[in-house]
Formats: structure tokens, sequence, C-alpha cells
């Protein structure tokens, strides 16, 4: 993900949600790795790419990009 790119270009949905490019590279590209357990929330995040049809993948995963930006921008740190 180019964070430089979604700090000038954030859409709507994004910016109403709170999510700031700077505050996600300063948690997750600060130089030290991270890691995401597997939970209910990300599973629930994931789960309908894999049933859905061909035909609209290509816009769900738009759709869950999103809602993973928003997802990790409120995420509580050291989770």
């Amino acid at each position: 993900m180019d964070l430089k790119q979604l700090s000038s270009i954030c859409p709507e949905v994004l910016k109403n949600a709170g999510v700031e490019a700077d505050q996600l590279r300063d948690r997750f590209c600060s130089g030290k790795p991270s890691a995401i357990p597997s939970c209910s929330d990300s599973e629930h995040i994931f789960a309908p790419l894999f049933s859905a049809p061909v035909s609209v993948r290509i816009s769900l995963l738009k759709l869950k990009v999103l809602e993973i930006l928003i997802y990790l921008s409120n995420m509580k740190s050291g989770a």
C-alpha cells in the first residue's frame, strides 16, 4: 500500500472513519516487524472472499481493503 498516496488522495469513507496514513505508518511501518493474530474480527473481513462469485471479486476486494484499513486504524496498540 502506498501510504503517501493514501495521505494525499484518501477516500471520503476512510476520512470519515478517522483513518490517517501517518497513523498507519507509525503503527505498522516503524521499522519493527508487525504481526496481527487471527481473530473473529479479521476472519469476518476475509471470509466472504472465499465464496464470492468471480464476477464480483475485484469489487469485493476493493471494499475489503477499505474495511481492513478501518480495522487496522482502530486497533488498540499492542493487539
